[in-house]
């Protein structure tokens, strides 16, 4: 275990290993302008981003026609949203693959040139980033299993007591009449179970690899801010610079200025890409939790399972965004603390001058930002209350 997700596995490994390998399945992970994609490829998309649909299309319409009797509507809504807000973000990743993949190569090149010491910073944030997408995989799927196996077992049930047996599909669905009874209910019955499939591979890959990025970004800043020691690191057995060191402080300065807004246009470049996605998420973020547990409430047996899973799984891909957010933010302002603690009153007029520009544009906080908030840990706190508050109102009409 400690191999696979281990502080110090080399980046190289852990590299958005999880997104990477859901998108990869989903058949939209970022490729290169100058490998096109594959018509197998393609194809691999375009019946998956059918399926989530189809999905989508079938349990929302189902929760709307069936509003008279909200629990049911609430079994429809709860993964048709879900389905929804994944096909936002299949689409996204497949339709702008350049600015992903421009994305992902800037990100190599950076963190891939580092010394051994520098990767004792990153590597264990890179780690941190994998794991965590890999518990959204992981807990996405088990719901997903849960929701398609709940079906067979219930009518294994009714041919075991004989009783008259009932077609159920993994999803609460509106089709037309002939898709859900012979011959056409296993194909029906795959199709959703394919669409909730990719529905987890989707969520995983965008959200895991918002996160992975963030973590990335991150480790970028705490590297810089380690060579920023360096860079004045001969002045701490000194009472002032000499005329030389001047010099070849502000040669490295000009190298970490460049480096520092590279940094800050990198993470301004992967963020564009996210308002709608997190905008979405923030939305209904705690809708879907309420939905979730008022079904693990009203619910009995094995099917509780199935919403504690979902539960876990919504609260999960908020918080990536949350935690994402929160960790870019914070080792950014690191930057004007070690400049503030450098000794930089050994420097001549020119080079102090150098550090208070760096220093001003380091006070302001990198933030994640989006229409109405920012992904943060207070938003998610603010979020977990205002799921408490629709719970203690829907218990009232359920």
């Amino acid at each position: 275990m400690h191999r696979v997700w281990g502080p110090q596995l080399p980046i190289e490994s852990s590299f958005f290993r999880i997104p990477r390998f859901a998108a990869h399945i989903a058949g939209c992970w970022p490729q290169s302008p100058t490998q096109p994609r594959t018509w197998l490829t393609v194809l691999r998309f375009c019946v998956n981003a059918f399926a989530v649909a189809l999905g989508a299309f079938s349990e929302n319409f189902y929760g709307i026609v069936h509003l008279d009797d909200l629990f049911s509507a609430l079994e429809a809504f709860t993964p048709g949203i879900v389905k929804f807000i994944s096909l936002v973000k299949m689409m996204t990743l497949f339709v702008r693959h350049k600015r992903w993949h421009r994305t992902i190569s800037r990100m190599r090149m950076l963190l891939l040139q580092i010394s051994l010491e520098k990767r004792h910073i990153m590597e264990p944030l890179a780690s941190y980033g994998s794991l965590l997408s890999f518990v959204l995989l992981a807990s996405g799927t088990l719901t997903n299993l849960f929701f398609n196996i709940l079906p067979l077992v219930k009518m294994a049930y009714y041919k075991w007591q004989s009783q008259e047996l009932k077609l159920l599909l993994p999803f609460k669905v509106t089709l037309p009449e002939m898709l859900v009874n012979f011959p056409y209910y296993p194909a029906t019955y795959l199709m959703l179970t394919l669409s909730g499939a990719m529905t987890v591979l989707s969520f995983s890959a965008a959200d895991g690899f918002f996160l992975c990025s963030c973590m990335y970004t991150s480790a970028l800043f705490r590297m810089l801010k380690h060579d920023i020691r360096d860079a004045f690191a001969e002045l701490r057995e000194r009472e002032y610079s000499s005329k030389v060191q001047n010099i070849r402080i502000r040669r490295r300065l000009e190298a970490l200025v460049e480096r520092h807004n590279e940094i800050v246009d990198m993470c301004s470049d992967f963020v564009s890409e996210f308002p709608v996605i997190i905008l979405l998420d923030f939305l209904v973020t705690a809708e879907m939790l309420c939905c979730g547990i008022i079904g693990a409430m009203s619910s009995a047996s094995i099917g509780i399972l199935t919403y504690i899973f979902y539960c876990i799984a919504s609260l999960l891909q908020f918080t990536l965004y949350c935690v994402g957010g929160t960790a870019v933010s914070e080792s950014s302002l690191e930057i004007a603390d070690v400049l503030y603690d450098i000794d930089w009153y050994k420097c001549d007029v020119r080079t102090r001058r150098m550090i208070l520009i760096m220093l001003t544009r380091a006070q302001k906080a990198k933030t994640i930002k989006v229409p109405f908030f920012i992904p943060s840990l207070p938003a998610l706190r603010a979020t977990i209350s205002t799921a408490g508050s629709y719970i203690a109102v829907m218990k009232r009409f359920i």
